[in-house]
C-alpha cells in the first residue's frame, strides 16, 4: 500500500481528511523518544561493520560492553522497514545484558536501508525475501567466529525478522536459540532440519500470521523438537514495538521481553549491566505507531492500547522447554511433547 492510499484509507476510517492528518503524528515512529538504551550510553562500544554473504556485503551495528572479554552472541533482525533506530536499541538492550550483538541490514542486498521511513518500507516490499534471508544465515557463522564471541549465537526478530529467524534456525545447525516475534513460520519440511531451541512469542490478533501456528506446532511436536509457545491476550501484530502507540502493548512487551532474556540466559552471558544509568521511557506519553503494521494498513480501534493491564498473560504450548514459566531450554531435559498449560 502507498502512502498515498495509505493516507485515504486513513480519511475513511477517520471521517475526513483533517482527521486523518491529525491523526497521522500518532501512526509515525518516534524513535528518539522511545529508546531505552542511548545511542552514547558511556557502558557500550558501538560501531557500523560488514560481513560477507552469498548475496555480497551486509551492513550492520555491533554493539556490547566496553569491558573486554569474550560473550555469547545475539543477531537482532529488523520488522519491515530495515536497520532503523528502534532496531538498534533493542541491540543495546541486548549488549547491557552481557551479548555481542549484531543488528544486520538485510537491505543490504538491494542498496542499503533509506533514512526515511517510507522509503525503506517501499525498499523492502521490491526486495527478494530469499536473498535477505541468505543474508541474515550469513551473519551466525560471522558472529561465531568474532574474536569477541564464545562461539555462541542466538537470534530474536520481530514481524519480518521474526519470519527470518525461523528460516536462520531451519537453515543452520550453528543457531543455538531462536525467539520469533510474531514471525512466519516455516513449512513442515523444514522442520527436521531445526536445532536451536525455539521461543515463539505471538499477539492474540493476528490471522495473517497465527493461521500457521497450529502446523508448525503440529510439525515440531512429531520432530520432537525444543519450543515453548506464548500468545499475550489482547494484543496485536507488533506489539512489542515501543516506538508508538497504535499497537504497543506495555505490559506483553515487558512479559515477552523477560522471557526472551531467560531464554537466552543459557547461551552464557555472565555480565549484565543492565541494572546502572539505563535511560527509561516516560511512561505517561503515548508513543506512535509501531513500524511493522501488515501491508501498511492502519491498525483497527479494538485491542489498540495497553488492555492487557491487569489480566494474566497466558502460556499457550511448552515441549521440551524445561519450566513453563520462564522456559531454560538450552539445559532443559526433555519433557512431554505438547503439554497444554491453562490460560
Amino acid at each position: 500500500m502507498s502512502r498515498r492510499e495509505f493516507l485515504d484509507r486513513l480519511a475513511e476510517l477517520a471521517g475526513s481528511t483533517a482527521a486523518a492528518a491529525a491523526l497521522l503524528p500518532l501512526l509515525q515512529n518516534s524513535y528518539a523518544q522511545a529508546a531505552i538504551v542511548a545511542a552514547d550510553d558511556a557502558r557500550l562500544a558501538a560501531e557500523r561493520v560488514s560481513y560477507d554473504s552469498p548475496k555480497g556485503k551486509i551492513n550492520g551495528y555491533l554493539v556490547r560492553g566496553k569491558a573486554l572479554g569474550r560473550r555469547p552472541a545475539v543477531i537482532v533482525i529488523h520488522e519491515n522497514r530495515g536497520l532503523n533506530p528502534h532496531i538498534e536499541d533493542v541491540a543495546r538492550r541486548l549488549a547491557v545484558e552481557g551479548y555481542l550483538v549484531l543488528a544486520p541490514d538485510l537491505l543490504s542486498v538491494n542498496g542499503g536501508t533509506p533514512p526515511e521511513e517510507d522509503k525503506a518500507r517501499e525498499l523492502h516490499a521490491k526486495t527478494e525475501r530469499e536473498d535477505m534471508i541468505a543474508a541474515a544465515l550469513a551473519a551466525i557463522p560471522f558472529m561465531q567466529k568474532h574474536a569477541e564471541a564464545t562461539g555462541k549465537v542466538g537470534a530474536v526478530g520481530f514481524c519480518f525478522g521474526g519470519g527470518v529467524v525461523n528460516r536462520m534456525a531451519a537453515g543452520s545447525p550453528d543457531l543455538a536459540a531462536a525467539v520469533p516475534y510474531y514471525g512466519l513460520q516455516v513449512p513442515a519440511e523444514m522442520v527436521p532440519a531445526i536445532k536451536a531451541p525455539l521461543l515463539l512469542q505471538y499477539a492474540e490478533t493476528d490471522e495473517n500470521i497465527n493461521k500457521g501456528i497450529a502446523a508448525y506446532e503440529a510439525a515440531l511436536t512429531a520432530n520432537n523438537k525444543k519450543y515453548a509457545i506464548y500468545v499475550y491476550p489482547g494484543t496485536q501484530h507488533a506489539f512489542n514495538n515501543d516506538t508508538g502507540a497504535a499497537r504497543y502493548n506495555k505490559a506483553a512487551a515487558d512479559l515477552a521481553w523477560s522471557r526472551t532474556l531467560a531464554f537466552f540466559a543459557d547461551l552464557g552471558a555472565s555480565v549484565s549491566i543492565s541494572a546502572v544509568a539505563v535511560r527509561r521511557r516516560r511512561p505517561s506519553r503515548p508513543r506512535g505507531p509501531t513500524s511493522c503494521a501488515p501491508s501498511g494498513r492502519p491498525p483497527s480501534p479494538a485491542n489498540s492500547g495497553n488492555d492487557t493491564a491487569g489480566k494474566p498473560l497466558n502460556v499457550h504450548k511448552v515441549q521440551n522447554a524445561g519450566s513453563p514459566v520462564e522456559p531454560s531450554p538450552l539445559g532443559a531435559t526433555p519433557g512431554a511433547a505438547g503439554v497444554t498449560i491453562a490460560s
